[in-house]
């Protein structure tokens, strides 16, 4: 292994103990529990599709669409489980950026 791969493993490390991945990790797995969240999840991936499918065509009325897309979407993302998971990956997000910066800082040096 060299010093590269030895460094991203040690990266790699670092974040899987990391409370913010820890709680990303068990948020996702509670999604992935019910069904009904899975499944409205790839309804508003298929409605998202539809919409830029739509939005080709010159003749093609979109605004049902988005309003269905919408109002399932709030649904979506106004269940619990829903809102710790949206919450825990932005904190993860932050963890990624973080670690980014503190990279690209590091290589300017």
């Amino acid at each position: 292994m060299n010093k590269t791969d030895r460094l991203a493993l040690d990266i790699r490390e670092w974040i899987i103990a990391q409370p913010a991945y820890q709680n990303y990790l068990h948020s996702h797995q509670e999604v992935m529990k019910h069904k009904e969240l899975v499944q409205m999840e790839q309804e508003l991936k298929m409605l998202q599709q539809q919409i830029i499918e739509l939005k080709k065509e010159p003749e093609a009325d979109v605004d049902e669409t988005v309003r269905l897309y919408k109002e399932k979407k709030a649904i979506f993302e106004n269940h619990p489980l829903v809102v710790n998971y949206l919450a825990d990956q932005a904190e993860l997000n932050a963890l990624f950026q973080y670690i980014v910066a503190n990279i690209e800082a590091n290589l300017k040096e």
